[in-house]
């Protein structure tokens, strides 16, 4: 069949539904809403079956607003609705797809009645073949599933037959793709391009797929000549799978999805074919091209996951190369056009998926919510949503020994749920949430948003700062706020990530002995130790600091001034090291790197900029600089000194097993040895702070039930936690999710088992200023791959403006210094906000002189190591500058 007349398939009915009886379902009538296309006599299953199943832009509008697990909970005890059926066959591919193998299980057996007919029966058989194969297939396993589809369609002549044995060729192509045996994959894509073909809708995505590895593959064996006939057919397909037509004549990608186009411009450039040529720039309204007035391809990321978005953003930079374009320029200032450098800076922030994201948009929301009736309507909205989420997420596990009142009581949920929901988001005329803080975005931050918060902050210049990894690279975007034409940094670290790992590790292993990982402990093994670290003094690498920062911070420094605010996100290594602990100028030759009065003087990052580390940059989105809400009470809330009886460090207990199925093993916790140090730094925090009210939780009293009991938390301005902190990658039970080790109870229960987690921390109501986290590793994300740790992002989301938390254990001598030095300093100066307060906090305990000149009480030579000074980060998402009036918007300065 010609490519060309693809598009006409839109025109034909699905033919499995009509097989089925079903109904009428053509994709292209989701154009002019089903209602209007005769559709509308099919049940609502059928509705959100036809609309799955079509995959057009206004189809999924119409699918996305429900989810199959809501339909197929609307639809239960509509017995005589085949389409319901199908709906669960749909869903149980889809959790199939996501891993989900037991869940997808559960669903099938449940719903085994809804099968009735031959071809559902057939298709619940490779389901359930799927799950056996799951969750790694060998090449045996794949051929012996082969054999069986081979013999199963043989003689088939259904619709629902011949999906059938696609969905199967394309699972077993795809795992055939992470074994090694290429010929056995190249042969896998061959028979799904072959058995999809291009006569039928609904196959063509199979087509394309097919078409883009074959290409790929032929390219990685250096065929160019088949990997262009392999791509130039796929584009064809994708170019006319849509019921819309040709693509505009100037973007050539329109249709694409992320992998081909990638592949297509590495094809082109082995071809010859200039970058810049491939992709050339577009003009905004007749006007002549400039380095600031064009347009570029706009290229949907779609179902584009992480290695596919990281191959696109070194794409992005080769492009950038290509057009000769600097590291730096002037920042791209036209949110609505897509331009190169914003695409890369959007995509880059995609690379880097946190539940902080989330968590720091709904509290900026909350904080600026104008009237208590428009705060309690977000936070119900939120609320709502996590509710309506966690009954789809249990009716799925439902089993058929579930009693239909069971069933009848979620619908019923979901029911007022989404009547709510609905009566809040229609609220003002529609508008509620109009920065999408609660529905969330699938698309970075726009720079021009970060230019429009600092064009507030006046003489108060923020500067942000993004540095992320994408295959072997390392990409860093900086943008200052200085309208002096050079505001926009990229810069990108060929092979930065092989790299940057070494240096990190052995950093964090001087910091953290705990830490170390077998390559960095050899290596520092290896080195002979110098005389001042013979004297049993510890060493630091300022070589290794000075590294990284010629490596990461100096190529974009240029946008940046010295004294800014800097609001930093990171991904990778770098997530676990924070970055006042670079060093600006090399050692001197010969220096002894456990010099003491060496670290003192050296030249720190950490003096040149106050860093805050941010939960993401989207949560600037709906930073609309409304005046804040700060209605806490000046009241310190601690909890510290858990009544633990053991002797064992938590270090010694990286064998333990801290949870006994869903709750804390008791015994485990109590192993632990006492912490008599974070008792005097409760003491120290009142003594430094004074504030009017205090409410403590020590000793015995330090446990979850006291904890939730307390009114006072909720009223709190300071709330400082001194215990242990416990990381899943800490243990070797690899805990779900972090938690704060409490008072254990003498039987766990699910109000209180001795570990308050992530979870529970987020279901807390805060309007605290500060949250202290005095513990172990608050601020590293699992495997320091993520900078904001699940329980910082927990507190955000509970309230908590900023949060203080350590990268690395923390020393009881220090620590009190370090922590009322910076809650100190924010408290009395509000306008230079908690990075700046953490920095002076920082060089005092290094240097031993207070913010005010006086020797701090205590102070030895070895807190100029990094390791005493240099634990804690600010994590903040900008709100508390709004709401300290830094920007002067109250005072009109």
């Amino acid at each position: 069949m010609c490519i060309g007349s693809v598009a006409a398939l839109a025109e034909e009915p699905d033919r499995l539904m009509l097989e089925e009886g079903l109904g009428t379902c053509k994709p292209s009538a989701w154009r002019d809403g089903y209602e209007q296309s005769g559709a509308d006599t099919m049940t609502e299953a059928g509705l959100q079956l036809c609309a799955y199943r079509a995959s057009s832009p206004e189809a999924m509008v119409y699918f996305q607003a429900r989810s199959l697990p809501a339909s197929l909970l609307e639809a239960e005890g509509q017995e005589n609705d085949p389409a319901r059926g199908w709906l669960v066959l749909e869903e149980a591919d889809t959790l199939i797809g996501k891993g989900s193998r037991n869940t997808a299980l559960r669903l099938l057996d449940r719903n085994r009645d809804l099968l009735t007919s031959p071809a559902m029966e057939r298709r619940d058989e490779l389901l359930r073949r799927l799950c056996a194969l799951l969750p790694e297939p060998g090449g045996a396993d794949l051929d012996r599933f082969a054999a069986w589809l081979g013999r199963g369609s043989q003689g088939a002549s259904g619709q629902a037959e011949r999906e059938g044995r696609l969905m199967g060729l394309a699972f077993i192509a795809r795992s055939r793709s992470k074994l090694a045996d290429r010929t056995a994959e190249r042969t896998a894509w061959e028979n799904l391009a072959k058995a999809a073909g291009e006569t039928e809708f609904v196959f063509l995505y199979y087509s394309a797929e097919a078409q883009r590895e074959l290409a790929r593959m032929a390219f990685a064996a250096g065929d160019l000549t088949a990997a262009r006939s392999h791509i130039d057919h796929a584009k064809a397909i994708l170019r006319t799978r849509s019921a819309e037509g040709a693509p505009a004549a100037r973007n050539s990608d329109a249709g694409m999805d992320a992998g081909v186009v990638q592949l297509d411009a590495r094809i082109a450039e082995a071809e010859g074919i200039p970058l810049a040529r491939r992709f050339p720039q577009g003009s905004l309204a007749g006007e002549p091209i400039t380095r600031e007035i064009y347009s570029d391809f706009d290229l949907p990321l779609g179902d584009a996951g992480q290695a596919r978005m990281e191959a696109l953003l070194n794409l992005y930079r080769d492009l950038y190369e290509a057009r000769g374009w600097p590291d730096v320029i002037r920042r791209p200032s036209i949110p609505d056009i897509p331009q190169l450098p914003s695409l890369a800076f959007q995509l880059a922030q995609l690379l880097r998926t946190s539940d902080a994201d989330g968590a720091a948009l709904e509290a900026n929301a909350l904080r600026q919510a104008e009237s208590d009736d428009d705060r309690q309507d977000i936070q119900e909205l939120a609320e709502l949503g996590r509710q309506r989420s966690e009954v789809l997420r249990r009716y799925l596990l439902l089993t058929a020994e579930n009693s239909s009142n069971e069933i009848q009581d979620m619908q019923a949920d979901v029911v007022r749920i989404e009547a709510r929901m609905r009566v809040l988001q229609e609220k003002d005329g529609g508008i509620f949430d109009p920065e999408g803080v609660l529905s969330g975005t699938d698309e970075g931050l726009h720079p021009w948003y970060l230019a429009l918060r600092q064009s507030f902050a006046k003489n108060r210049e923020e500067d942000f700062l993004l540095i992320m990894p994408a295959q072997e690279d390392i990409h860093v975007f900086a943008i200052g706020g200085h309208d002096n034409g050079h505001n926009f940094a990229w810069h990108r670290i060929r092979g930065g990530v092989a790299l940057i790992a070494p240096l990190v590790d052995r950093l964090r292993c001087q910091l953290d002995p705990d830490s170390c990982t077998p390559g960095a402990l050899a290596e520092l093994d290896s080195v002979p130790p110098s005389p001042l670290e013979a004297k049993a003094q510890m060493a630091f690498d300022q070589q290794a600091a000075y590294r990284l920062y010629d490596l990461l911070i100096r190529p974009v420094e240029r946008v940046m001034k010295l004294g800014d605010d800097v609001f930093v996100v990171t991904g990778g290594k770098m997530g676990s090291l924070p970055l006042p602990l670079l060093v600006t100028r090399p050692p001197r030759k010969g220096y002894d790197w456990a010099d003491y009065e060496a670290m003192r003087k050296a030249h720190w990052l950490g003096d040149r900029y106050a860093f805050t580390t941010a939960p993401s940059l989207a949560s600037f989105r709906p930073n609309r600089f409304h005046q804040l809400r700060v209605t806490s009470d000046d009241l310190l809330f601690s909890v510290a000194n858990p009544a633990f009886s053991g002797k064992e460090s938590l270090s010694q207990m990286r064998s333990a097993r801290f949870f006994s199925g869903a709750l804390a093993d008791v015994s485990a916790i109590r192993r632990l040895a006492p912490l008599p140090g974070t008792l005097a730094e409760y003491r120290r925090f009142v003594a430094a702070l004074h504030p009017s009210e205090e409410v403590a939780l020590l000793g015995a009293r330090a446990n979850e039930t006291v904890l939730r009991q307390s009114s006072e938390l909720g009223k709190a301005r300071t709330i400082l936690f001194a215990t242990h902190g416990l990381l899943p990658r800490q243990n070797r039970d690899e805990l779900a999710e972090p938690a704060l080790v409490l008072t254990p109870p003498e039987k766990a229960t699910l109000a209180d088992d001795g570990l308050l987690t992530a979870s529970e921390v987020s279901d807390l109501k805060l309007q605290a200023d500060w949250v202290v986290l005095s513990a172990c590793n608050t601020a590293t994300g699992s495997g320091g791959s993520d900078s904001l740790s699940q329980l910082a992002s927990a507190f955000i989301r509970a309230g908590a403006m900023e949060v203080l938390a350590s990268h690395w254990p923390v020393r009881d001598d220090v620590t009190p210094q370090l922590t009322t030095l910076t809650i100190r300093t924010a408290s009395a100066n509000p306008k230079i906000g908690p990075g700046r307060a953490l920095q002076r906090a920082m060089i005092a305990v290094r240097t031993g002189k207070g913010p005010d000149g006086k020797l701090l009480a205590g102070w030895a030579p070895d807190w100029s190591h990094p390791a005493a000074w240099a634990p804690f980060a600010v994590i903040s998402n900008g709100d508390e500058a709004i709401a300290n009036d830094r920007f002067g918007l109250r005072t009109g300065n």
